[in-house]
């Protein structure tokens, strides 16, 4: 695997998270990374073929699952989703985690909030993330970046979206979210009020 320009790399993956679906997200995201790396076409052809869209769809049910097994109290404000690619291939799931830090009346935009994690309720399932992690995504990688922990915002995104607010926001007035490496940086991807998730996933560095 090749070097790759970082803040290239998040420009584009922040574009794809506004996309309109999953699967425009990674194919844009895979065109990308075509051309920062061609030496890869192997890789960039092997991801082209994997249904990120039916992953999706178990991710969405497991974390819709959770949520109705254990219920996120009211003084959690924020919404954390951790990507640990080096543990996803020994069967680890996807972090969540809530925090009770957050303040929407004194919003800056920033993820601060998410390093007061208290309540790491569960994890979620997704399949492909773990194949992908074992042997054929390399951590720390152009494909670790702009594809998989791309598809987590992207995959977070839709299931805030078509997951009943009752579950995901309950009686709380609102809750920021975001998501990223769980041992890496951040990236914020909204905040979810009684109307929805409000979708605010711009470079900000």
């Amino acid at each position: 695997m090749s070097d790759f320009d970082y803040e290239r790399t998040m420009r584009a993956v922040f574009e794809a998270v506004n996309a309109d679906d999953i699967a425009d997200g990674i194919s844009n995201l895979i065109k990308f990374c075509r051309v920062e790396a061609p030496a890869d076409a192997a890789l960039w052809d092997d991801l082209a073929r994997r249904d990120f869209a039916a992953d999706y769809v178990l991710f969405r049910d497991d974390f819709g699952g959770n949520l109705k097994a254990s219920p996120i109290p009211a003084k959690y404000t924020s919404l954390y989703f951790g990507l640990d690619g080096l543990n996803m291939a020994n069967g680890k799931g996807i972090e969540f985690g809530c925090s009770d830090t957050f303040d929407d009346t004194k919003d800056d935009g920033d993820v601060s909030w998410a390093y007061d994690g208290s309540h790491y309720p569960f994890e979620i399932a997704s399949p492909l993330l773990s194949e992908l992690y074992d042997g054929v995504v390399q951590m720390a990688s152009l494909a670790d970046h702009a594809v998989c922990i791309a598809y987590v915002g992207l995959a977070v995104r839709d299931a805030l979206r078509e997951l009943p607010i009752s579950d995901t926001l309950g009686t709380a007035r609102a809750r920021a979210v975001c998501w990223g490496p769980h041992d890496g940086d951040l990236y914020r991807l909204g905040t979810l009020r009684p109307s929805g998730l409000d979708l605010d996933c711009t470079w900000r560095w």
